[in-house]
């Protein structure tokens, strides 16, 4: 009766193991599906450096390319960059230079579901100024490749300060 009622509780055992494993399958199934729904923003370059010709006002950074992909939103997304006016600090004194943002469409799937709503923006120190803000939106499911580019501009009139200027882009992806 002993070796039954072993054999009993280790069956027992084995069901009750292969339903945690059959639980824990169906979970890490429905994680891994889930995570295919998204949206998300991802620059595929890093962070940029660029030295100053002093020959032009206007220095542009390259190119960087974002990748943008909606699958969770069926009424679209918006995705915004913002930059401020580049600053370098020398001692108790601050000097800054306006930043500029121009942004294309490179690829988008589908076509028509991209669009630019503002193109180019510029700081624009003198007036107060000291943000800069493109953006594209998408009105469906889909994805893109957005093109970002970064401008470093001066006055016509004048050498900037001395220093290692810098500014920070931000982008942000929202929902209707």
């Amino acid at each position: 009766m002993d070796s039954l009622n072993k054999k009993n509780q280790q069956g027992q055992s084995e069901f009750a193991f292969e339903q945690i494993a059959v639980a824990l399958l169906l979970l890490v199934f429905s994680v891994q599906h889930g995570s295919g729904q998204s949206v998300e923003i991802r620059a595929r370059e890093k962070a940029q450096e660029l030295i100053h010709d002093l020959r032009q006002s206007q220095q542009l950074f390259k190119e960087v390319r974002w990748d943008v992909h909606n699958s969770r939103r069926d009424d679209g997304i918006a995705v915004i960059w913002t930059i401020d006016s580049f600053s370098t600090q020398s001692g108790k004194q601050r000097y800054f230079a306006d930043a500029g943002l121009n942004l294309r469409i490179l690829s988008s799937a589908p076509d028509r579901s991209w669009q630019i709503t503002q193109q180019s923006d510029s700081t624009n120190i003198v007036k107060g100024d000291r943000s800069a803000t493109v953006s594209a939106i998408c009105t469906d499911y889909g994805e893109a490749t957005l093109g970002l580019t970064v401008t470093f501009n001066t006055s016509d009139t004048s050498v900037p300060a001395a220093g290692e200027y810098r500014t920070q882009l931000v982008g942000t992806i929202t929902a209707p």
